[in-house]
């Protein structure tokens, strides 16, 4: 699956506005179960880019971890 273009995250959910292109991006990377450094391979930007982004996506939408943040897309796409 493409990191890029899919799967969609749904807009219905508040916290998901909040995340910029880049940050649905990365969230949706996480998803697929992408390591950092995959993640930054695969968007070509720096792993510290990565690390840095996750931090933002992790306080928007309530988070600590890469696995609270699966947990978080999987319950509320599925409402």
């Amino acid at each position: 699956m493409d990191p890029l273009s899919g799967p969609r995250i749904p807009p219905a959910i508040a916290n998901w506005s909040l995340l910029s292109d880049r940050e649905r991006q990365i969230a949706r990377c996480v998803a697929l179960g992408y390591s950092n450094k995959g993640i930054a391979g695969t968007l070509e930007i720096a792993e510290k880019t990565v690390e840095k982004q996750l931090t933002k996506i992790f306080h928007k939408v309530g988070v600590h971890s890469p696995a609270q943040l699966l947990v978080f897309i999987v319950s509320e796409g599925t409402k």
